[in-house]
């Protein structure tokens, strides 16, 4: 299970993953058991198989037409971005030869993951008809924690502390892609998750689902969200900040937060949001995959029905499929300039992200 809103671990088992997921949080490989048949009457059954690379592989495009990718351009294209990278390592590529165009894509799919070294990952990913390699590599979080930032803080705050929180959040949520919970896909469904429960209570209690719906629909709470999506009243927000003289503890160490997360707001600065490659992407998943948008966004309150409720939505998902994990991702081409770098703007942004929202609540 997860709980929102604070930056601690919540260990209750193991997260539901597909088996093909192994590795991917901390990208190290695990060594597996052999399960051959030792010990078998028939030898046969121990003989290694070589695998047999496709001969063909056919996706529809986004435009409608189907395209091939097991062709001379795409061999070209990956071993092309193979000896360009190799030659930015300063290493003497391999000569790749095959007999045919499907061996030949294996063969410098192997030699990339060789080059590639340092437990970096490496996809062959698609996209109308062309092929190319992603190298990828996770960055180590807790599995556990939603990085909900809850706005209600705001509100007993003095006008103008307010006024400066507003724009931090209004930047911080430009900046890094983020969404308020208004804009998200459940949130739809948990309004009318709330709406039915009421139906099912009687009195104060219906009375209470009832309010809260209207006021995420229609009503207050969906004006205050609204407000730190369009609202900016500094222009300067550094200046406004440090600027800013507090009056107790709680003041101080806010603008102390905000402070050290302007590091994260600007044009200058990555989006969060930058780190959501999959590298388990299906054309047509049985159920999609949880991204980083659903587990870092900003809400209104940590403990209204209508969070528990979302959460409790989440958890539920969580069990039928995986969730995203930050990762740093580097696409190649012929023309690459750069070797892949991890840096560590997910982890700065984490561990940030527990002391900040841990002050507001």
């Amino acid at each position: 299970m997860q709980t929102a809103g604070y930056g601690t671990d919540i260990g209750v088992g193991k997260t539901h993953r597909r088996t093909n997921r192994k590795g991917l949080s901390s990208g190290n490989d695990k060594e597996e058991k052999d399960s051959g048949a030792e010990g078998c009457r028939f030898p046969f059954l121990k003989t290694k198989l070589e695998p047999i690379a496709a001969t063909s592989v056919r996706r529809q495009c986004h435009y409608g037409e189907v395209a091939e990718y097991m062709t001379p351009a795409n061999f070209e294209y990956l071993r092309d971005s193979y000896i360009r990278y190799a030659g930015l390592k300063g290493v003497r590529p391999a000569r790749i030869t095959a007999p045919t165009t499907g061996d030949g894509i294996s063969n410098v799919y192997d030699e990339m993951v060789r080059l590639a070294g340092n437990g970096i990952r490496v996809n062959i990913d698609y996209c109308e008809g062309k092929l190319y390699f992603t190298l990828w590599k996770s960055h180590d979080w807790s599995e556990w924690t939603l990085y909900w930032f809850p706005i209600k803080f705001i509100e007993r705050l003095n006008p103008r502390l307010r006024r400066i929180c507003i724009t931090f959040m209004h930047e911080f949520i430009r900046s890094n892609g983020l969404d308020t919970i208004d804009n998200c896909c459940d949130a739809e469904m948990t309004l009318a998750w709330i709406r039915e429960s009421a139906y099912e209570c009687d009195g104060a209690d219906e009375k209470e689902y009832i309010r809260i719906a209207d006021s995420y629909e229609s009503g207050a709470i969906r004006e205050k969200l609204r407000r730190i999506e369009t609202k900016s009243y500094y222009k300067n927000l550094p200046r406004a900040v440090r600027t800013y003289e507090p009056a107790n503890d709680y003041e101080r160490k806010l603008i102390e937060l905000m402070s050290e997360g302007l590091q994260f707001i600007g044009t200058d600065t990555p989006s969060i949001m930058h780190y959501s490659y999959d590298p388990l992407d299906e054309e047509e998943p049985d159920v999609t995959p949880i991204g980083l948008d659903r587990q870092i966004r900003i809400i209104y309150d940590s403990r209204d029905r209508f969070t528990e409720m979302l959460e409790e939505t989440f958890n539920c998902d969580q069990r039928e499929t995986y969730t995203f994990s930050p990762i740093s991702s580097l696409e190649l081409s012929p023309e690459s300039e750069s070797l892949f770098k991890m840096d560590d703007y997910p982890d700065r942004f984490f561990r940030w992200a527990d002391k900040f929202i841990s002050h507001i609540l």
